[in-house]
């Protein structure tokens, strides 16, 4: 059963995606360039998309992270239409949204991903990945891993070492973030907490590309 908190998060992911498929030129003729979605798909490397989120998450944010991470493969692989879209335009999803401490921004740069590809049948995809975050501990033992072996995209004093992770039991920013300050007694403005952000970022990208490839395969995309 699909929650009233979901559907109101992709109502508001549906509308940002139609003002995102908008280009200049096409505002100033009043026609859009991008078509509708359901846009083709090809399989992600979910280990790829995992490095990238984290790379990211430095780059422009948690929104921007997971959005890139999803975004710039299949700009590669498929080609257009993901071409024609900008990652930069979630940058305003981290801390929540815009700082607010909301829902994550890696869910909602992800969430944005899942639509693009699934459309209407994004629902069932978009349940499962909220209920990953609220329930599974994160960062995750696999992007840990990537840290300490220094796999990962962007070296830094915390390459090498672990990030304790905990359980969100919400889907908020601020109630995530608060739980994990709890448990490890880092403060928010931290270097760690950022580099947990970062690594939680890849998670959740890594897990929406699982997501949409078990999906693709189901439906014979």
């Amino acid at each position: 059963m699909i929650t009233t908190n979901t559907q109101k998060i992709f109502s508001g992911v549906a509308i940002l995606l139609g003002l995102m498929a908008w280009e200049p030129e096409a505002r100033a003729t009043g026609e859009a360039d991008l078509p509708e979605t359901p846009w083709p798909y090809a399989e992600l490397d979910v280990e790829q998309v995992r490095k990238l989120g984290h790379w990211g998450y430095y780059e422009g944010g948690c929104g921007y992270g997971a959005f890139y991470a999803l975004l710039t493969p299949l700009q590669e692989v498929v080609g257009a239409p993901y071409t024609g879209v900008p990652a930069h335009m979630m940058a305003f999803g981290r801390g929540g949204i815009v700082d607010e401490g909301d829902l994550c921004g890696a869910l909602l740069g992800a969430l944005a991903a899942i639509n693009l590809v699934a459309d209407a049948e994004h629902e069932p995809l978009a349940e499962a990945l909220l209920a990953y975050y609220r329930e599974t501990p994160l960062p995750t033992d696999t992007v840990n891993a990537l840290a300490r072996e220094g796999k990962l995209l962007v070296e830094n004093d915390f390459t090498g070492h672990v990030i304790e992770p905990t359980v969100a039991g919400s889907v908020s920013c601020r109630h995530s973030r608060r739980e994990w300050m709890r448990t490890t007694g880092h403060r928010r403005r931290s270097p760690a907490r950022s580099e947990r952000c970062a690594r939680i970022t890849g998670d959740v990208a890594a897990k929406a590309a699982e997501l949409l490839n078990q999906w693709a395969d189901a439906s014979g995309d």
